[in-house]
């Protein structure tokens, strides 16, 4: 992929890869080499959020909370033997989406806090095996689903990071080369110019 010399036509790639506008827009500019500040950029990506949603409606964490309390009456209202608790990995995935890390743990333990609460809310024998393992099954699918999600959103982040150190190079690179550019053809012009008045 080529990228364009303008910082305002980077800005605009570097945001449908998914690095957020404020980001970006934000970035102070160095005044010897026009370069982006990447420390400073990094620093705002480890403590924001990297997803690339970019403006999160108050909605969204009602829906989450509406989808986990739906799964617990339904978990509840079930025979113990029966377990909803997988379905909380969904509950997890979309919180991935809008909270922070801290906040997507907390979310994945009020799913494992609701699971177990159903578990002896449900009807039947709650200390049998079968209920007892399905219930320690849906547990570790919260984990898993938690553990991956979270794994998968800084391995977004570190190629995000990486996109940009690599066009912050290519514009470096073409910024020092108009430069060299600039001080081989001012000597040579004045070389020419001397022999130009020399011959006349």
């Amino acid at each position: 992929m080529e990228w364009p010399e303008r910082r305002e036509d980077c800005v605009a790639r570097l945001s449908l890869l998914g690095v957020p506008a404020r980001l970006l827009s934000s970035a102070p500019l160095q005044s010897s080499s026009q370069d982006v500040d990447l420390v400073k950029i990094r620093t705002r990506m480890e403590h924001e959020s990297p997803t690339p949603v970019v403006v999160t409606p108050r909605v969204l964490p009602i829906a989450v909370a509406a989808v986990a309390i739906a799964i617990f009456v339904f978990d509840s209202v079930t025979p113990v033997e029966t377990t909803a608790g997988v379905l909380y990995g969904a509950v997890v995935l979309m919180a991935v989406r809008f909270f922070r890390p801290r906040g997507v743990v907390i979310a994945a333990v009020g799913c494992t806090a609701l699971t177990v609460l159903s578990h002896f809310l449900s009807p039947g024998d709650p200390w049998a095996s079968t209920p007892l393992i399905n219930r320690v099954l849906g547990v570790s699918a919260i984990g898993a689903t938690t553990f991956l999600a979270l794994k998968n959103r800084s391995a977004q982040m570190a190629l995000q990071l990486a996109e940009l150190e690599r066009v912050t190079r290519l514009r470096a690179m073409g910024e020092l080369t108009a430069s060299i550019a600039h001080e081989i053809i001012q000597p040579l012009s004045a070389v020419v110019t001397n022999c130009n008045t020399c011959l006349h």
